[in-house]
């Protein structure tokens, strides 16, 4: 081989050595970027939406906000509670686990 050919062939296993590394550093970054997302989407945002939906009601009533529910976890007022749940549904939260009393 002359040197011409020894340096290209040390320059594309160096190349090589950097892109196995820059594949574990995207595929460490997607996964993290899939665990933020992932808890975004599934606890922050539905805490979001029905703290968004409790100061609705609270408004609408003129109630304040510790006393909106009951011990249970539900509106005391049956128009209330079916509010809430329109709103929960309304912003992509499903209302069935809510029953009405």
């Amino acid at each position: 081989m002359t040197v011409k050919g020894q340096n290209s062939a040390k320059i594309f296993s160096m190349l090589n050595k950097f892109n196995q590394k820059y594949q574990k550093f995207v595929l460490v970054t997607l996964f993290i970027l899939f665990l933020l997302a992932s808890l975004y989407w599934f606890e922050i945002r539905p805490a979001n939406i029905r703290k968004s939906c409790l100061l609705e009601i609270q408004n609408k009533t003129g109630g304040p906000f510790k006393r909106l529910l009951d011990k249970e976890g539900y509106f005391p007022n049956e128009e209330e509670n079916n509010d809430y749940r329109v709103c929960l549904v309304k912003n992509g939260i499903k209302a069935e686990n809510l029953s009405i009393k």
